[in-house]
Order: C-alpha cells, then sequence, then structure tokens
C-alpha cells in the first residue's frame, strides 16, 4: 500500500501520476460527485444514513454502497457520490 499526499488542490505529486491506467478507468467507470459527509443520521445502526454537501449543489441524505461499512465514513470526510 502507498500514502498518497495530498496537495492544497487535492491532486497527489506528478510522480505518482498513471494518465494511461486513468485514462482506461474513465471509460469503464462513472465519474463520481464529491462532496463532503456532514452529518450522519442514526449512526451505528443498519439505518444510518448521510448528509452529504456539494458545492454549488446543494446537500444530499445518502445511503452506504454495498462495498462500504458504516465504520468507513466519518463527519467531516470527502466522499464520492453516484
Amino acid at each position: 500500500m502507498c500514502g498518497i499526499k495530498e496537495s492544497d488542490t487535492g491532486l497527489s505529486m506528478r510522480a505518482q501520476w498513471n494518465l494511461e491506467q486513468d485514462k482506461m478507468m474513465m471509460k469503464e467507470e462513472e465519474a463520481l460527485m464529491v462532496g463532503r459527509c456532514i452529518q450522519i443520521i442514526n449512526p451505528g445502526t443498519q439505518e444510518a444514513k448521510y448528509v452529504v454537501s456539494f458545492k454549488h449543489i446543494g446537500k444530499y441524505v445518502v445511503g452506504l454502497d454495498k462495498n462500504l461499512a458504516p465504520t468507513d465514513i466519518e463527519e467531516g470526510m470527502r466522499v464520492g457520490c453516484e
């Protein structure tokens, strides 16, 4: 596993870029909208929901993807949403 140091812009260092792999991934997968989890409703339960704020768009209440565990998300964390 390789740690990635974020800059002020949120980009990794240029030496860690892999443009060819990124182009292939963009063809295969849909892009996610990136927002910030600002609140967790009913934390620690199966009915937990997450309030995600997207700049210039608004706030949405969302659930978890099947591949995520409730412990993976914390308030204040940047998240990707479909």
